[in-house]
């Protein structure tokens, strides 16, 4: 049923967004300073070439204008021509694949897009046959506390140098089939995000309905438990055939006879019914056997 459910919200997310949370397969966004190295989680985007294996090093330069939703600069003229430079961007105003593809118009060998007011990464992908086919750098997505870090220590240097880091036996499933059609690149995509929604409603169902379940079983226990002490604590009536292993009241002192009406009380102590009545009606308030002193509960 869960998955009848899931089939056609997963179906519009990845036909009617550009971008959407995809499970957690993570890069490193890595620069030094001061001695220190900082990283930040990343995700890589499912369109353009995946992150080198061996990682991608390079000059980070702010994107103008910052989210890349028309051309932008490209990087600083001289210099080392072999250097690298990656390009920051800011999330929002027009789909993710403009801005990668934006930033690769203008010289950059990379892209890191961040996020505005949120720490949440999701995952880039786009629909849009024309974009997916020109996109030919890597990028990935980051937080926006990540984005804040980058930039202060871009104004407090001249140049800052970023490292893209793929972990030791980091695998993407975007990149299980190199070149995709957009209609393959859809279901690929579905078959990434339903795994996803799978697992985590799944790990919903169990936390939502594991909870009423133990409560249900809390309950089943507590009422069988009181049902339990209310039988424990019943008073039974046995009529007395001879042979049974009760012989005398001791209230009355009287043996037993055939036909005798008897009570049994919760202690197992046997009387005559008229007797214990008598017992516990001169007792006012707590009724006790009479050879025990357990304290005997009576149904008014």
């Amino acid at each position: 049923m869960w998955s009848l459910l899931l089939t056609p919200l997963c179906l519009i997310t990845v036909f009617l967004l550009l971008e959407a949370p995809m499970a957690e397969v993570f890069v490193y966004v890595v620069y030094k300073q001061n001695s220190t190295c900082t990283d930040f989680r990343a995700l890589s985007a499912c369109l353009g070439p995946p992150v080198p294996r061996e990682g991608l090093r390079g000059y980070l330069i702010e994107a103008a204008p910052a989210n890349a939703c028309h051309p932008i600069g490209g990087p600083p003229a001289g210099g080392n021509s072999s250097a690298a430079f990656i390009a920051l961007i800011s999330r929002y105003d027009c789909p993710l694949g403009v801005k990668i593809l934006h930033a690769q118009q203008a010289g950059y060998q990379a892209a890191i897009v961040h996020n505005v007011n949120s720490e949440k990464l999701v995952t880039m992908v786009t629909n849009v046959e024309e974009i997916r086919q020109k996109v030919g750098i890597p990028s990935v997505f980051t937080g926006e506390s990540a984005s804040k870090q980058l930039r202060r220590v871009m104004g407090s240097e001249k140049g800052i140098h970023v490292t893209l880091v793929v972990p030791e036996h980091y695998h993407n499933p975007c990149w299980d089939n190199a070149k995709l059609s957009i209609g393959d690149t859809a279901r690929h995509y579905w078959d990434l995000q339903f795994g996803y929604c799978s697992k985590r409603m799944i790990s919903l169902f169990i936390q939502e309905f594991g909870i009423a379940i133990g409560m249900i079983v809390c309950t089943l226990l507590v009422v069988g438990c009181m049902r339990w002490c209310r039988k424990s604590q019943k008073i039974t009536v046995s009529t007395f055939k001879t042979g049974d292993k009760y012989v005398t009241c001791v209230i009355c002192m009287a043996e037993y006879e055939e036909g005798d009406q008897l009570k049994i009380l919760p202690c197992s102590h046997v009387y005559h019914g008229t007797c214990i009545d008598s017992w516990l009606l001169i007792q006012p308030q707590r009724k006790t056997c009479p050879i025990c002193k357990q304290q005997v509960t009576v149904a008014r």
